[in-house]
């Protein structure tokens, strides 16, 4: 039960030092962007049509 409970700790702390890990990424990712004003675009490549009795709906695909 102590081997368990190890482990389990173990994960626990390596999940929080990834989530602050990527925190901090992200903090100098927008840093940069905002110093220099250039942000990421976002285009879609694929559309989908959905049809209803009543209208046609198109969209990009979420993911």
């Amino acid at each position: 039960m102590l081997q368990k409970k190890e482990i389990i700790e173990k994960l626990k702390e390596q999940i929080q030092k990834e989530k602050i890990r990527w925190k901090q990424y992200r903090r100098k990712v927008l840093d940069s962007n905002i110093q220099d004003n250039v942000w990421p675009l976002h285009i879609a490549t694929m559309f989908i049509s959905i049809q209803t009795t009543n209208k046609n709906i198109y969209g990009p695909p979420v993911t």
